[in-house]
């Protein structure tokens, strides 16, 4: 608290000046830091707690909700309680954008001890803790589909190929896939969920290839990596919040749409093993 002095001080000041220390006081309140992905290490994760805790969360500090092991229900509690002591700063700290470093893993690395985040230079591995590794996605959920989506494959899946065949399909059918898309015309380069399911049945055999081909590369892809699936900003209420984490294999993954040079996958949540605790969607 400050002294009388020094507001006294403070009052004769603004007097004197132009200076406005209502609006000083808020412009100097800490929003980000300076953090890069090579700071988040074990050994600087005492450091980088403090910032956080110093200037943004006082109260979740003064709780116990730090761990030692990747537990979604730990984890689920403790982000909610960040969310209701600082929606914006939890907001920066979900979508800090540092190159490098994804949506969710500066946030996970704050909360699990004896993090690492990977980094842009290690494909698929967002975090490691002691010596295993996860890949966070930051995605949406179907609640009708009870399916994930909204995310991309990372730098392994080549998916050229796949691309290349599925384009060369569409282009065959220029009017049906006009049709398909209500009458609005899409670039070969986009193909929605509606389209897709119009070339499979123009072309069953064909498409089945391609779904063969991409659920090859997924699988590969994807192998016995540990995901963890975060809600994205799309989902305001929920964004951060881990709706599951396990592996998955090949056949868990669908083609979503392909849009903006690459396929996004939909992923079958009854296919995901849940290797923590069997949790339902939140």
């Amino acid at each position: 608290m400050r002294s009388f002095k020094f507001f006294l001080k403070e009052m004769s000041m603004k007097k004197k000046t132009d200076l406005d220390f209502d609006f000083i006081r808020r412009a100097e309140k800490v929003t980000k830091f300076n953090i890069g992905v090579k700071d988040l290490t074990p050994e600087l994760q005492p450091s980088i707690r403090y910032l956080y805790i110093k200037n943004q969360f006082p109260k979740f500090g003064a709780k116990d909700f730090f761990m030692k092991t990747f537990n979604v229900a730990r984890l689920n509690k403790a982000i909610k309680e960040l969310k209701k002591e600082n929606p914006n700063a939890f907001f920066n700290m979900y979508q800090f954008d540092q190159s490098g470093i994804g949506p969710g893993e500066l946030m996970l690395y704050f909360l699990i001890d004896n993090s690492r985040v990977g980094g842009g230079g290690s494909a698929g591995v967002d975090l490691i803790v002691g010596n295993k590794e996860y890949e966070a996605k930051s995605v949406t959920f179907n609640k009708g589909r009870q399916q994930i989506e909204g995310f991309k494959l990372g730098g392994k899946g080549e998916l050229a190929p796949v691309l290349s065949k599925a384009q060369a399909l569409k282009k065959k059918y220029p009017d049906e896939m006009l049709k398909a898309n209500k009458g609005k015309k899409n670039a070969i380069s986009e193909i929605n969920r509606t389209q897709m399911k119009k070339l499979k049945e123009l072309e069953p055999r064909a498409w089945a290839q391609i779904e063969r081909q991409y659920a090859k590369v997924a699988g590969e892809y994807f192998g016995g990596t540990n995901l963890v699936f975060m809600y994205s900003k799309a989902d305001p209420n929920r964004v951060g919040e881990i709706i599951t984490a396990g592996t998955i294999s090949a056949k868990a993954v669908e083609m979503h749409a392909i849009t903006s040079g690459t396929i996004k996958p939909s992923i079958n949540l009854k296919d995901i093993k849940k290797i923590w605790w069997n949790l339902k969607p939140i």
